[in-house]
């Protein structure tokens, strides 16, 4: 006959085991939330060509929104920036988050005539998708 193995000291029931869990992702600083988000709704789309490289120019004239998911389009041929109206797209100063074709950022912006970019060739551009709550 075989013998019962001896429950160890830490043994705990499923129960404890997640009250456990859920109490270190609170400790952690980590929100749990019992509602879903609010989902974002799609508000429009939009394309946008650097005119001239190395001038800073707003996605769109001013449209409120919550955010804005940009992406450079898949022929550039250079480096999109992404930023503020200060935003330079040139290697040697760059101010920025650096978008090669194809690449996204998701931005919370209350306007699109608050997000600017800038190319490091002429023409090259980005398409976006803006959204409201």
């Amino acid at each position: 006959m075989g013998t019962i193995p001896a429950q160890s000291a830490q043994a705990r029931t499923p129960q404890e085991i997640l009250t456990k869990r859920i109490s270190d992702i609170l400790d952690a600083g980590i929100t749990v939330t019992t509602t879903p988000p609010v989902p974002d709704i799609i508000e429009g789309e939009g394309r946008k060509e650097v005119t001239v490289a190395g001038i800073a120019e707003a996605i769109a004239a001013s449209t409120e929104c919550t955010s804005v998911t940009i992406q450079a389009e898949f022929n550039n041929t250079g480096i999109i920036v992404v930023g503020t109206s200060t935003v330079v797209a040139s290697e040697a100063s760059r101010v920025g988050i650096a978008l090669s074709a194809e690449d996204s950022i998701t931005i919370s912006t209350d306007d699109l005539a608050k997000v600017f970019i800038d190319a490091t060739v002429s023409t090259d551009g980005v398409t976006f998708v803006y959204f409201n709550k």
